[in-house]
Order: C-alpha cells, then structure tokens, then sequence
C-alpha cells in the first residue's frame, strides 16, 4: 500500500510511505512479510532490527548510524546498485565497535565487509530471514573494497587536501566539491530549490543570503569544499 500525504515540504520534496502488512508468527520471533515477487509470505522481524540498530550505548549507535549512512550515499552513486540498504546495516551492526571515529568504522564496514561477503552471504542479524541477497557479489565485493581503498588513501594523505579530495570524489561526486573553494552538486542544487545566490562567508562557509548559512547535509556528514 502507498501512502501520499500531499504536503511538500519546503525544499519542494513530497516524499511517500510505502505501508506493508506483517502478520505475527505463531510459532517464532518476527512476522510473516508479503513477497510480492514470489507470491509467497516471507520470515523477518524488522522490530528486532530497529532494536539492534538502536540500543545502547548512544557513542556506539551514532557513529554506526553515521557510517552507514555514509556508506549507502556510496552504494546509491552510481545507476548500478551493488548492495540493497539493509545489508550495509547488518555489515554495520557486525563490524563497527565501541571506540571508533566515524572514518574508522566507516573503514571497518568497507574492508571487513568485503571481507565477509566473499566467505558467505550477509546473515540477517535477527537470525529469522534467510541470508541477504546480493544480485552480483562479485561486483559487491570490488565495490566494497574500492571504498575501501580510497578512505584508507585519504586517511594516510591527510596531510594533502588534493589527495583527500581526490579520494573522496570517488566515493561521494555529489557532496565533494572538485577544487578548493567550488561547490558541490549538493550545494548547487540546494541553490537552485532556494533561487538565492551562494556566496561565502567571513569564516569559510557557504551562505545563501547575509547570516543565513545553508543547509548542511547531515545525513551523509560535513561536505568538502
């Protein structure tokens, strides 16, 4: 069932929810998920999902939820898809740990992931479903490992913005802008839903009109510029 409010939001986006039946199941954990493209009902447990991704502690669930996220921004930047978003969250769930800044669990998600992936498919992390489908896991495993190595590159050049920005082009051409001081494809399209005109601020950043910074893109962390 699709679900239209039909009430934009102020950046002109009119997002839907996709509303989907589950049925309890009676002799185990998780529910019964209508499959679509087999006819048939599939085990998941979804609440048990949420609940992994969110529990305690709060250092651990935001560093694991900012490198997925970023990690996703990866996966969608091309037209082919190597991974669906809910395998990223099982590898997230299984490799990032206490501790980590988010480039290190970013790391560990890319380089164990690929790791993982070449042994076995991703397990569901509820031990309910199947393991994860990956349509061409070849192509997966080289996606994952790319990412790898142009983070581990930006993170031992550090030192050297070009190198750094080169990098992270790869990874994300939408949020990293090509040169020093240009904008991003994300800054120029949120000018172009604003109509106002960019400039930059006394401090280095970008603004849309005189002490109105523009959004920033949170989701997927701080842009280059």
């Amino acid at each position: 069932i699709l679900v239209s409010c039909n009430q934009p939001l102020s950046t002109g986006e009119d997002p839907t929810v996709d509303l989907v039946v589950g049925l309890d199941r009676r002799s185990a954990d998780g529910l019964w998920i209508p499959n679509t493209e087999q006819h048939r009902w599939d085990p998941s447990d979804p609440e048990e999902h949420t609940r992994l991704l969110t529990a305690e502690p709060k250092a651990l669930r935001v560093t694991r939820a900012r490198a997925i996220r970023l990690a996703k921004a990866e996966n969608k930047r091309d037209a082919e898809v190597p991974l669906c978003s809910f395998n990223l969250e099982a590898i997230g769930l299984m490799f990032v740990g206490p501790g980590q800044d988010v480039a290190a669990a970013l790391l560990a998600l890319w380089e164990n992931g690929a790791d993982d992936l070449r042994k076995r498919l991703t397990p569901d992390p509820a031990h309910v479903s199947p393991p994860i489908k990956v349509a061409d896991r070849d192509f997966a495993i080289d996606r994952l490992e790319a990412a790898a190595r142009s983070l581990r590159t930006a993170l031992e050049h550090d030192y050297d913005i070009s190198v750094v920005r080169a990098e992270l082009r790869r990874l994300w051409p939408e949020f990293v802008a090509s040169t020093d001081g240009g904008l991003s494809k994300a800054q120029i399209l949120a000018e172009m839903k604003t109509g106002s005109s960019l400039h930059v601020t006394a401090v280095g950043g970008l603004s849309a009109t005189a002490g109105v910074p523009l959004k920033n893109t949170r989701s997927y962390g701080t842009v280059l510029n």
